[in-house]
Formats: structure tokens, C-alpha cells, sequence
């Protein structure tokens, strides 16, 4: 992170938290303005490379699950990183910034990541690098959006839509159906944009944006759960993050196997669960047969009110039908929530 950004977040008051999320001090407020309200949040709890030169698009087309040659200006996406055993290392968003590409990622993954990445590079023209003086924050709500707009000029009308404006890069995110946007930039652009745009919303901790992407269901990969999933058990392919039509990439083999011989035991659901302890990414999911588990946490974040909006990854066989656990059949229930695309279908 930007020594200046970090600087201008305290003045705010925004703190990083241990969880690695940053969080604020006017998360006093009512329970429903914070999530349901206009808000503005920083997001320093992921790290952007920037994926240059010749060969990057080549490179990266070779490596992840999505098709990346074929991203156009106006667009962002989201892709897999997986190991030869098709695991997810990472989960990148990805967009063209001028003749490369920026990758979007955990800053606890970035070293890991990045590095494997590097290995992979051989005699190909493509080089890493991170932005130090760039940063990002996110806003959500109708109001906000609009004042958002103003300084931009424009914004994306889709989902995973890009325009650039105001010497910014700002992507439309999914969420619970209020407008969402990332944003990105120099420090310099970001902190006259976040001055601005406090006016009109509450500045909230990033644990925030995260709870929307679970609404989203959008996963997050972090090392606590890399490496233990296939895009598939995640929703990737839900989620238009795979590309079954594209060419070889590490693991692409058990991927498309998965995919088209239909033999997918587990999916991501979305839940609720009612407890004073927050669950943790790599917690295990049992049923009430009382036998193995039946899965894992990826990913939990307050919920409105009291308890947690979760999402794991189950047995598919348990979807409706099992009442799951957190922790063992004496933990704590979890109840099943909807989300925004289907689960079972082709594929799984």
C-alpha cells in the first residue's frame, strides 16, 4: 500500500484491522446504514500487478482459467490460478491497461502467486510489477454512484463493465442490487475522488465490500484457502470465470474433466449462521449423520443485525436437504441462503 494512502485512510479514520480488512470509525452507526446505506470503503485488502509486455497476453492466456486474449477495453473479468492438480492458487480480476493487463488479487496471495507466475515465464516477454502509487476503494449505493459519476463522466452499466474517467479505471461489481464500483488509480486521483464523495456516504471498513461479494456470491481465495478448491466447487463457472472452449493451462485437464463427465460432488452455497464467533475460511462444514465433513468455509463477514453471512462449499448431495454444521453436529447451524445464479445444473 501507498505510504500517502495509508496516511490519508488514517486521517479519515480507517485502520487496518488484524483480520486484514481495514475498518472505521463510524462502524458505530446503525447496523442498516452500514449495509444498507450509501458507503464508501478502501481496499487495500487486495494488491494490483500490473502484467506487461509482448507476450503478456499470450502468457497469461496460457495460465488461467479464463479466456484473456479475447478482453476487450470495456470489460473486466474475473480467472482462475490453479495448480497442476487443479486447485485454485488464486482467483485474479483481471482488465487491459494499455499494452498489459492488471491483475487484481489478495494481498496475502500476491507474493505466492506472483512468484509461481514468474517461474512460468521462461524466454516469454512479460514482466510483473506493482503500482506503489496507485490505490482503490469502493463505493455502493444509488446516491453515491451518481456524485460518482460527476467526477468520471461515466459508468459502466453491466456488471463487470469498465470505463476509464477522471484518471481512473472504475468497474462495475456485483452485489445485494444497489449499484457497485471499484475504483481505481494514482493516490493522488483517489483522494480527491474519496474527499468528494463522502459527502454523500458513510466510510465504512472493507469487510463491508466483502459481505457484498457473499451476497454476490462471489468468492474470495485467501491463503487460508488456497489450493483446496476446483473452479467448479467455487462457482467459477457460474460466474463466466472459466472458459471451457480456450486452450491448455495448469490443471485445465481435471477442470474440463470435472465439467463435462458431470462428476462434481461439491458447489458453494451461501448461509447464515446465528453465533458470536466469527467463521473462519478453511472451517469445516458437517452434516448431522455425524460422518466425514461435508465441507468447508470459504469466506464469512458480518451479517445485518447479529451472526454472519457465510459461504462454504458442500456436498451437493447435502443442498436443501441436510442440516449442516459448523465445527461438528453440536456446532453451530448454518441456514441456507439464496443466491443471485443457480448452482445445480449442467456441470454439477
Amino acid at each position: 500500500m501507498s505510504d500517502r494512502w495509508q496516511e490519508f485512510l488514517e486521517d479519515q479514520g480507517v485502520t487496518p484491522g488484524a483480520d486484514g480488512y481495514t475498518h472505521s470509525q463510524a462502524e458505530n452507526v446503525d447496523a442498516f446504514q452500514k449495509l444498507s446505506g450509501d458507503t464508501i470503503c478502501d481496499l487495500t485488502h487486495t494488491t494490483f500487478v500490473h502484467a506487461g509486455g509482448a507476450d503478456s497476453a499470450d502468457f497469461l492466456q496460457n495460465q488461467l482459467t479464463n479466456d484473456v486474449e479475447s478482453l476487450d477495453d470495456a470489460h473486466a473479468t474475473m480467472a482462475g490460478y490453479c495448480n497442476p492438480k487443479g486447485r485454485l492458487v488464486c482467483l485474479f480480476r483481471i482488465w487491459r491497461d494499455g499494452d498489459g493487463f492488471v491483475l487484481q488479487l489478495p494481498e496475502d496471495l500476491r507474493e505466492t502467486s506472483i512468484d509461481r507466475l514468474r517461474k512460468y515465464v521462461l524466454r516469454a516477454r512479460v514482466e510483473f510489477g506493482i503500482e506503489p502509487e496507485h490505490a482503490a476503494f469502493g463505493v455502493c449505493g444509488k446516491t453515491v454512484a451518481k456524485a460518482l459519476e460527476r467526477i468520471t463522466g461515466a459508468l459502466p452499466a453491466r456488471d463487470n463493465g469498465l470505463v476509464h474517467g477522471g484518471g481512473m479505471a472504475i468497474i462495475r461489481i456485483a452485489g445485494d442490487g444497489r449499484p457497485r464500483y471499484q475504483v481505481t488509480g494514482p493516490v493522488g486521483n483517489c483522494m480527491a475522488a474519496w474527499q468528494k464523495l463522502t459527502r454523500h456516504a458513510t466510510v465504512v471498513g472493507s469487510w463491508t465490500w466483502a459481505r457484498l461479494d457473499i451476497l454476490a456470491g462471489i468468492p474470495n481465495i485467501t491463503a487460508a484457502t488456497s489450493e483446496l478448491f476446483i473452479p467448479q466447487m467455487v462457482n467459477l463457472d457460474r460466474l463466466d470465470s472459466v472458459n471451457f472452449k480456450k486452450g491448455c493451462y495448469p490443471g485445465q485437464e481435471i477442470v474440463a474433466r470435472m465439467h463435462y463427465l458431470g462428476n462434481l460432488k461439491q458447489r458453494m452455497g451461501r448461509f447464515r449462521a446465528d453465533t458470536d464467533t466469527r467463521p473462519m475460511p478453511g472451517d469445516r462444514v458437517h452434516s448431522r449423520d455425524g460422518g466425514a465433513a461435508a465441507g468447508t468455509v470459504v469466506d464469512a463477514q458480518p451479517g445485518a443485525g447479529t451472526g454472519w453471512d457465510v459461504l462454504a462449499v458442500v456436498r451437493i448431495a447435502d443442498f436443501d436437504r441436510q442440516i449442516l454444521y459448523l465445527n461438528g453436529e453440536n456446532g453451530v447451524k448454518l441456514f441456507q441462503q439464496e443466491l443471485p445464479y443457480g448452482v445445480i445444473g449442467d456441470g454439477g
